[in-house]
């Protein structure tokens, strides 16, 4: 493929997936025109998926990293969800993994002593998590805790010796 060719890449919930991220970094770069821009979100917070292709989860500073490394410079980087919709995601997430089985809990008197208590458990879930999810679409709270998934905008610096 051509360098300097394009004027946008658009990657969103594939980084986490492939094992060398920066080197994919550095392909973007590379294809980019100069001045132009990579549009990118990937997650912090979510469940393993794509089994067993799913590598990584990524923090601010790692985004910042990757991105210097490759030439990058970012222009803007925001939680795509808010701390209450990761929370509404976690419960769900409980919702669904939360066994009704007896023998998760140890079985015997104890396990069947606890599965009410996870029934009542998944209800009280299911309804948190979608209040919390209508609070994340009314108030996005990204000021505390820790987002989802997050979206970068980033340009091509003008040098060209980054992707020689």
């Amino acid at each position: 493929m051509q360098n300097n060719r394009y004027d946008l890449v658009l990657c969103t919930q594939v980084l986490e997936h492939v094992p060398d991220p920066k080197a994919v970094l550095r392909e973007f770069y590379r294809i980019l025109k100069p001045n132009a821009k990579l549009a990118l979100t990937a997650p912090l917070f979510f469940e393993e998926h794509g089994s067993p292709y799913d590598y990584y989860r990524y923090t601010q500073f790692g985004f910042k990293h990757l991105f210097r490394e490759a030439g990058f410079e970012i222009i803007n980087m925001e939680w795509l969800e808010g701390y209450y919709g990761t929370l509404s995601y976690q419960l769900s997430v409980a919702v669904k993994s939360l066994q009704l089985d007896p023998k998760y809990y140890g079985g015997g008197i104890m396990g069947w002593v606890v599965i009410p208590v996870i029934c009542l458990a998944k209800q009280w879930f299911r309804f948190m998590a979608i209040l919390l999810g209508a609070l994340d679409i009314k108030y996005k709270n990204v000021s505390t805790g820790h987002c989802k998934n997050y979206t970068i905008v980033a340009t091509k610096s003008n040098d060209s010796s980054l992707s020689d």
